[in-house]
């Protein structure tokens, strides 16, 4: 595949993968320079030291704990040792195979847009953190784009090791972060609607035999997904999946999250977000029309590009669909910010998929130009507003690293000293994360009941109401992007 790239397009093959590794290196270094954040801590104190089947069946269930992420922690620990990078690499890896799976994809439907598609599809300075951070979400979406590409291939060739690899890589999604149960039941609800429409009332090139042969590994799968899934879902039913989030509609909550999260903190007007909304609505639905076109003049299986426009514009509005379905019924609330960011990857799937048929119905100009102003504009964004120095749901957590620094520096003074620090709640798994990884013996652990007077450093907000009776001592760092203090009592 990549030689056949290399010989259609040999200087956007090169600059592709350049764009790819540039990112690369880039998460890289954020990963290796960041100070953990609280949620990664949390995973690494509570659940990275279980045992494997402890892990694997959810023993201890909370919506912190992603599977799979965790397990790799585990083993990336055993295997490079307690830094940052180590416990990190994971989500890189992630990165690696979103970015792998992405570019063939993209060969696959339409190789002339395989640069703008790979920068769409990658160039979100918020989704770009979940590559670098020790969570589940980055592996999470790079596995759904994994199951895109085996899905491509199988409406391609029929072959049923691409279903299988398709269903190895839901299931490792599920384990990522179990709202891709979502994507498991539209993807599946689609791909059977797909297969049933082409040996029904297409064009009937889909045999007997090749239908018997679908069922027959897509009801071995489903037992794999029950005997994998069974105990941590059974586990899961017992808490709250979602009881923060979005109560007002998946136009109000979840794409206006989106939208502010591409643009990461910077401001986005009243103005702005309209023109956002109305343009992916006009995708949504542009993708929805030509869908039903396609199957009104059965021509879905035309072409791989027909197919993959038609797939994954149900794919969208499945997708969207159970969003609402599950706050009417069951009453979740609408996904925000990071629970949401499967989206973006569904709606840039979505997006692709029909520039890619557009392409191929002859306005290949069109295309061209859309997704490189697209491609533009988001690395325009991405250049300013990717900071290097912390993530937006943890920015507070920035200076944590460097504080417990400063305190390991000032404990040689006194090695013998037992050292105690009062911090706000939200220090408390980021700062004994370093106690442990550095094996500050001295350092008591940290808590959550809040500052005393037998403390001997304060880490707090600025804004905390302890702050106000101990603004008279001597600072030792202030950091004011994350509103922190440190002081010495």
């Amino acid at each position: 595949m990549w030689l056949s790239l290399l010989k259609y397009k040999p200087l956007v093959f090169i600059l592709t993968v350049l764009v790819a590794m540039s990112v690369l290196c880039a998460l890289i270094y954020k990963a290796s320079i960041t100070s953990f954040t609280h949620d990664e801590a949390f995973t690494y104190t509570h659940y990275v030291h279980q045992g494997f089947f402890d892990i694997i069946s959810f023993k201890h269930p909370y919506l912190n704990n992603h599977i799979l992420n965790t397990l790799l922690m585990k083993y990336s620990e055993m295997l490079f040792g307690k830094y940052e990078l180590a416990l990190r690499s994971p989500s890189i890896l992630g990165f690696v195979i979103y970015s792998v799976f992405g570019l063939l994809w993209l060969f696959k439907i339409c190789p002339r847009l395989i640069l703008p598609g790979y920068l769409l599809l990658v160039l979100n300075p918020y989704l770009l953190d979940f590559f670098i951070l020790a969570r589940g979400y980055g592996l999470s979406v790079s596995f759904l784009m994994t199951s895109v590409y085996f899905i491509g291939l199988y409406l391609e060739t029929y072959k049923a090791k691409h279903l299988i690899y398709h269903h190895i890589a839901v299931l490792l999604a599920i384990f990522s972060n179990f709202s891709m149960l979502n994507y498991f039941v539209v993807s599946f609800v689609v791909l059977n609607l797909i297969v049933l429409t082409n040996y029904y009332f297409v064009k009937k090139s889909y045999t007997k035999q090749q239908l018997i042969t679908f069922y027959k590994v897509s009801t071995l799968c489903f037992i794999g997904y029950v005997v994998f899934l069974f105990e941590p879902i059974r586990r899961l039913t017992g808490i709250t999946l979602l009881d923060f989030g979005g109560k007002d509609g998946f136009m109000v909550d979840t794409v206006r999250s989106i939208i502010y999260d591409v643009f990461y903190e910077q401001a986005v007007s009243d103005e702005l977000l309209l023109i956002l909304k109305i343009m992916s609505t006009v995708v949504f639905i542009t993708g929805l029309i030509i869908s039903g076109y396609m199957l009104f003049k059965k021509t879905v299986f035309l072409t791989i590009q027909h197919t993959v426009s038609f797939f994954s514009s149900l794919l969208l509005f499945g997708m969207v669909s159970v969003s609402v379905l599950q706050h009417y019924i069951i009453g979740n609330d609408y996904y925000l910010h990071r629970f949401a960011i499967f989206y973006y990857v569904v709606f840039m799937i979505n997006l692709c998929a029909l520039l890619a048929y557009i392409h191929q119905r002859a306005a290949s100009f069109v295309s061209v130009a859309l997704s490189a102003l697209g491609a533009i504009l988001l690395f325009i964004n991405v250049s300013v507003n990717l900071p290097f120095h912390y993530f937006k749901d943890w920015k507070y957590d920035m200076s944590t690293k460097q504080v417990m620094q400063i305190i390991k520096q000032r404990h040689q003074e006194q090695p013998n000293k037992k050292v105690q620090l009062g911090v706000n709640w939200l220090f408390e798994p980021s700062t004994n994360f370093y106690r442990i990884i550095w094996d500050l013996k001295w350092f008591v652990p940290t808590h959550r009941n809040g500052i005393n007077i037998t403390d001997d450093y304060l880490y707090i907000f600025l804004t905390d109401k302890e702050w106000q009776n101990h603004q008279q001592l001597p600072k030792l760092l202030e950091n004011k992007v994350s509103n922190t203090v440190l002081v010495q009592q």
